[in-house]
C-alpha cells in the first residue's frame, strides 16, 4: 500500500542513494524500516564503508564489550576496551551474515588496535578477528569488497588477521605496520606475499612500514605480477634499484611514491641503480623521492634517465644541501621531466639541522635553469637553504610560469640560521605576481618590509582597485623580519593587491615579531574595507570630501601604531 503512495521519484533506486548518501546514519536507519525498496537502499549506504570492526562483527552475532585497566609507558592508567562474541556465531548467523550483509561492503577500514590519543582508549578486536579465522566459510568474507585499509600499531596477529579479507576483487590495498624494529619489520614479508595471490587485480597498493631493506626482494617480485598497478606507494629503501627495475616495465604506472619515515629520520633512498630503458615508466605521471642527499640518490636518477609524460615531481633530502648539489638538480630538471607541472623541492619533515649550524643561500642563477619547464602551475621551496630573490627576478619568474597557481619560496630557517645576507623580494614583487599570474592562490615568500608601495593620497589608490589582480587565498610571509614604523605601510601594501579574505600567516621567529604581524594582519582588513570603499565612491561628489576626511584620520590613528 505505501508503495502506491508514494512518489513515484522515491522509487527510483539511483535517486534514493544520492539522496541517501547526505544523510546521517541514525537517519538512514530510519528510512531502512520505511519499506522493503527503501530498506535494500539504506543498508547499502550504510555498510559500504566499514570503519568499526565491532559494529561489522555485530552482524553475525552478538558482540560484547569488556572495559579492563592497561598502563601505559608512564604508568598512567588506559582503558582497554576488549570485544568478544557472546556468544560466537552459528552456521545459521553465517548464512544470514552472508545474504544479506557481506556483499554490500566495498571498503574496509581497520585501525588495528585502536588507540584514541585524545580519550587514551585501547581497543582490542583479536579475539572477534579469531573467531571469525576459525569458522569462517571458504568463500571471500566480503566478496565484493573494493578497497582494504588495514593497520596494525605493532602486532603482527593483528597483521595476519588483514589477509582474511583479501580476495581478487580488491583494487585499492593500504597497510600500515607501525613497528620501527627492523627484525620485526621483516615478518610482514609474508604479508606482501601473500597480495599478488590473493588481490592480482591490484589497482594501487599503499605500503606503510619500517624501510626494512629485506623488504625490497618480496616487493619487487610482487610488482613483477600486479600488471594492473596505477598508484605504488612504498618507504624510501636505501636501495630501491630493484623496485624501479620491476616498475618501470609497467605500462600503466601513474603514480610512484618513497616516502620519508619520520621514526627512521636517517634512513632514506641512496641508489637509484643503472639507467633506465627509454620506454620506462611510459604512463608516470607523479613521482615522489625522498633521498639521503641529492649528489647520492638524486643526481644519478635524474642524469641517466628522461621521463617526458612526468607532471609532478618530489624530490626530497634529509642533508641540508650545499649549493653545488642544489644548482645540478635543478640544472638537470628540464632534460629530466620537461613537461613538469608540480615541482617540490626538500622535505618539510625532514630533521632541521643541528643548532650551531648555519645554511648558505641559494642565488638566483642557480634557480634559473628550471624556468625552461614553461609549464609550471606549482612550485614549492622546502629547503633549509633561502633561495636569494629580488624584484627583478621574481619578474623573470612571472614571464615565464604565467599559469602558476602555487609559489612558495620562503625559507624553513629564521634569518640568524643563514649564513650570509641575502637577497628578498620587496612587497614590489608581490604586487607583480599578482598582476601576472591570475590564477595564483598560494603565496609563500621571505619579504623585505622596508620597502613597499608609494602612494601619498586616496587618488594614487584608485588605479589599483581597477587593475585586475590574482585572487589569493594564502599569503605566508615565512620568518620575514618588520620593524615598527613599517607595519603601517606594510598592511597597506597588502591591502592593495590582496583581497579581505587572503589569509596572511606567518613562522614566529620571536614573539615580538609574531604580534607586529599580528598587528598587520589587523591593519590590513581596515585598509581593504578603506580602498573598497574609497573605489566604490569616486565619482560622488557630494560624498568624497567627506569619506577622505574620515579616511586619513583613520589612517592617523592606524599609523600611530607603529611608533
Amino acid at each position: 500500500m505505501l508503495q502506491e503512495t508514494m512518489h513515484p521519484l522515491l522509487q527510483v533506486t539511483e535517486l534514493l542513494r544520492i539522496i541517501f548518501e547526505h544523510l546521517e546514519k541514525e537517519d538512514l536507519v530510519r528510512c531502512a524500516l520505511v519499506c522493503k525498496s527503501w530498506s535494500e537502499v539504506a543498508l547499502d549506504v550504510v555498510w559500504f564503508a566499514v570503519k568499526d570492526m565491532g559494529a561489522l562483527a555485530n552482524l553475525l552475532s552478538p558482540v560484547k564489550v569488556t572495559v579492563l585497566e592497561d598502563y601505559d609507558d608512564m604508568d598512567a592508567v588506559v582503558p582497554r576496551f576488549v570485544y568478544n562474541f557472546d556468544p560466537n556465531p552459528t552456521t545459521r548467523d553465517w548464512s544470514r551474515f552472508e545474504t544479506k550483509y557481506s556483499s554490500r561492503v566495498r571498503h574496509l577500514h581497520f585501525l588495528g588496535a585502536l588507540v584514541n590519543a585524545r580519550a587514551m582508549e585501547y581497543h582490542d578486536f583479536a579475539s572477534l578477528l579469531g573467531v571469525i579465522q576459525r569458522v569462517r566459510s571458504s568463500s571471500p568474507l566480503l566478496p565484493n569488497l573494493r578497497s582494504l585499509e588495514w593497520y596494525s600499531k605493532g602486532d603482527l596477529c593483528t597483521l595476519v588477521d588483514g589477509v582474511t579479507f583479501m580476495h581478487d576483487t580488491v583494487n585499492h590495498c593500504h597497510m600500515q605496520y607501525d613497528c620501527y624494529d627492523v627484525a620485526r619489520t621483516t615478518d610482514v614479508s609474508f604479508f606482501i606475499e601473500a597480495i599478488h595471490m590473493r588481490m592480482p587485480l591490484l589497482t594501487s597498493l599503499h605500503i606503510h612500514t619500517a624501510p626494512a631493506q629485506e623488504l625490497v626482494s618480496p616487493l619487487a617480485s610482487i610488482f613483477e605480477n600486479l600488471p594492473h598497478l596505477t598508484r605504488v606507494v612504498v618507504p624510501a629503501f636505501k636501495d630501491i634499484a630493484p623496485l624501479l627495475s620491476s616498475l618501470s616495465k609497467s605500462s600503466k604506472l601513474e603514480e610512484l611514491q618513497f616516502l620519508y619515515c619520520n621514526s627512521d629520520p636517517r634512513v632514506a633512498v641512496a641508489r637509484t641503480g643503472s639507467p633506465l630503458q627509454r620506454d620506462a615508466f611510459a604512463a608516470l605521471a607523479k613521482l615522489v623521492l625522498y633521498g639521503f642527499s641529492y649528489s647520492t640518490a638524486v643526481c644519478p636518477l635524474l642524469s641517466r634517465n628522461s621521463l617526458a609524460g612526468l607532471r609532478s615531481l618530489t624530490l626530497g633530502t634529509i642533508e641540508v644541501e650545499k649549493l653545488k648539489a642544489v644548482q645540478f638538480v635543478l640544472r638537470l630538471l628540464p632534460s629530466f621531466a620537461p613537461n613538469l607541472v608540480e615541482f617540490v623541492l626538500g622535505c618539510p619533515e625532514a630533521p632541521e639541522p643541528d643548532e650551531d649550524a648555519i645554511c648558505e643561500s641559494i642565488p638566483f642563477d642557480a634557480f634559473r635553469p628550471i624556468l625552461e619547464c614553461t609549464k609550471m602551475e606549482k612550485f614549492v621551496w622546502c629547503l633549509h637553504n633561502p633561495l636569494s630573490l629580488t624584484d627583478s627576478d621574481v619578474e623573470k619568474i612571472t614571464s615565464t610560469w604565467v599559469d602558476l597557481k602555487v609559489l612558495k619560496l620562503s625559507s624553513m630557517l629564521p634569518l640568524h640560521r643563514i649564513q650570509h645576507p641575502f637577497n628578498k623580494p620587496t612587497l614590489r614583487a608581490l604586487s607583480i605576481l599578482t598582476r601576472r599570474c591570475l590564477g595564483l592562490k598560494d603565496v609563500s615568500l621571505y619579504l623585505d618590509t622596508t620597502m613597499f608601495l608609494e602612494f601619498e593620497s586616496v587618488s594614487d589608490t584608485l588605479p589599483a582597485m581597477t587593475t585586475k589582480f590574482a585572487d589569493l587565498e594564502i599569503l605566508d610571509v615565512g620568518f620575514s623580519d618588520i620593524v615598527p614604523r613599517h607595519m603601517s605601510y606594510t598592511a597597506m601594501s597588502l591591502a592593495q593587491v590582496c583581497s579581505p579574505q587572503c589569509l596572511l600567516s606567518w613562522s614566529p621567529a620571536d614573539e615580538a615579531t609574531s604580534s607586529r604581524w599580528k598587528m598587520v594582519q589587523v591593519m590590513f582588513l581596515l585598509f581593504s574595507d578603506i580602498f573598497r570603499l574609497e573605489a566604490a565612491v569616486c565619482n560622488r561628489d557630494d560624498q568624497i570630501v567627506l569619506l577622505k576626511e574620515q579616511n586619513r584620520s583613520l589612517r592617523h590613528m592606524l599609523s600611530q601604531g607603529n611608533t
